[in-house]
C-alpha cells in the first residue's frame, strides 16, 4: 500500500500541472485510480475522498462546485481570501419569477436540478390543460397526454450564458481569461474557481441563475403551459426532498419497541470509529427474533 504522503504529493502535482490549477473530484477519483489501483480511503481510516484530501493533502482545499462535485485547487493566501470574501459577501441575486411564479427560493430542488443539467436522467413534465409541472426519477413511469416533457438546458444554451456573460465585464482583462477558459473541452469545471479569483463568482452565479430561469420560462411557453398562480412542482412521482412538518400539537405516534431497539442500534454504529466498525458483530437479528418472542 502506498503511503499517505506519497499520494498526497501526486494529487497535488497533478493539480498544480492544470491551467487553471483546480480539479473536480470526480476527476481526482478517477486519477488515483489510474495511478494507485486499488486506492481506496479507506485504507487510510476514512470513508469518503473529501475527507481522506482534507486530511493528508494540506496544499489542496475546496474552492467551490460544478454541480454536485466538489472543485478543488492549490491553497494560497490569495485564494483562501477570494473564498473568504466571497463567502461573507451580501447575495445580489434578484428574485425571478416565471409565469406559473416558480422562483429557486421556493423551486422544487430536483426540478431545478433536472432542468440545468444537460445530461439529467430525471425527466421534467409540464400538463397542457393545468400548467402542473412534475419530475418523474429514473425508472419511473412517463406521463401521457395531456402531459409533455420539458427538455433540460442543453450544454449550448450554458456556453452562451457564460459567454453573454463575459460580454458584460468591464474588464478586457477578464474577459480574455474567461474566454480561454471557455475554449476549454471542460469549461464548466474551470469557470467557477475563475470567476471566484476575479472577484465575480456572485455577479456569474446571480446571471447564470436568472437566465436559466428565463430558459425554463420560455420553454414553458414553447411547450403552451399555462400559467399557475401557485408552483406545483413537488411530484408524487419523484421523492420528497424535504422532511414532513409536524402539525402543532398533534399527538405524536408512540415507536415501538422494534423501532426503539432499530434506532439505538443506529445511534450506537453512528458513533463508533472506522476501526470499531470494521470489527462490528452485533447480533441484530438475534435481538429481533428475541424481542419478537417476548411480546
Amino acid at each position: 500500500m502506498h503511503s499517505a504522503e506519497a499520494i498526497a504529493s501526486r494529487v497535488t502535482e497533478y493539480i498544480q500541472a492544470q491551467p487553471t490549477k483546480t480539479v473536480p473530484g470526480t476527476q481526482i477519483a478517477q486519477f488515483l485510480r489510474f495511478v494507485f489501483p486499488g486506492f481506496s480511503p479507506f485504507s487510510y481510516g476514512t470513508s469518503k475522498l473529501h475527507m481522506f484530501l482534507a486530511r493528508f493533502v494540506r496544499d489542496v482545499i475546496p474552492v467551490g462546485k460544478s454541480g454536485g462535485d466538489v472543485v478543488y485547487g492549490i491553497r494560497s493566501s490569495q485564494l483562501e481570501l477570494a473564498i473568504e470574501k466571497n463567502a461573507s459577501a451580501p447575495s445580489i441575486v434578484q428574485e425571478t419569477r416565471f409565469p406559473t411564479d416558480i422562483q429557486t427560493s421556493v423551486m422544487h430542488r430536483q426540478l431545478w436540478k433536472s432542468f440545468s443539467s444537460p445530461n439529467s436522467l430525471w425527466v421534467i413534465f409540464a400538463n397542457a390543460e393545468t400548467g402542473q409541472v412534475e419530475v418523474v426519477p429514473p425508472g419511473g413511469s412517463k406521463l401521457t397526454v395531456p402531459w409533455v416533457v420539458i427538455p433540460p438546458c442543453s450544454a449550448d444554451k450554458h456556453r452562451q450564458i457564460a459567454e453573454r456573460f463575459v460580454a458584460t465585464l468591464a474588464d478586457e482583462k477578464q474577459r480574455e481569461t474567461l474566454r480561454e477558459v471557455l475554449s476549454q473541452p471542460r469549461w464548466w469545471d474551470q469557470v467557477y474557481a475563475t470567476a471566484l479569483n476575479m472577484g465575480k463568482l456572485r455577479e456569474w452565479q446571480a446571471y447564470r441563475r436568472r437566465e436559466i430561469l428565463a430558459l425554463f420560462s420560455e420553454a414553458l411557453a414553447e411547450a403552451k403551459i399555462p400559467a399557475r398562480p401557485r408552483p406545483s412542482v413537488y411530484s408524487s412521482s419523484a421523492p420528497n426532498l424535504l422532511p414532513p412538518t409536524p402539525v402543532v400539537g398533534a399527538e405524536q405516534p408512540r415507536p415501538n419497541e422494534e423501532e426503539l431497539l432499530r434506532r439505538a442500534v443506529i445511534s450506537v454504529v453512528q458513533k463508533m470509529s472506522i476501526s470499531e466498525l470494521r470489527n462490528l458483530a452485533l447480533p441484530v437479528g438475534n435481538l429481533m427474533d428475541e424481542l419478537r418472542r417476548g411480546s
